[in-house]
């Protein structure tokens, strides 16, 4: 990634690097150390939670935070169907 240092210490500024490192969410570390995207839409639930466990606990939190989101938007848009369907 251009302008950015790599270094162990992802998305993190840490005094032995020259600038900050770029947050790497989406991409996982090799056994070789090189990183790779990471598409989760056609994993394995189980492969999926373990994506979840693997993350920090502020990312975690920040997924929880927008799972429920989702799930709230989809319950409201399913209530707001069914009161329109009841109006009908």
């Amino acid at each position: 990634m251009p302008g950015f240092i790599m270094c162990r210490h992802i998305g993190e500024a840490h005094p032995h690097c020259s600038r900050t490192t770029p947050n790497m969410g989406r991409y996982r570390r090799t056994p070789q150390g090189h990183f790779k995207d990471v598409n989760s839409f056609d994993k394995s639930l189980a492969e999926k939670l373990a994506f979840i466990e693997g993350l920090d606990k502020k990312d975690k939190i920040a997924f929880y935070a927008v799972l429920d989101a989702f799930i709230g938007k989809k319950k409201l848009k399913d209530a707001l169907s069914n009161v329109l369907s009841d109006v009908k």
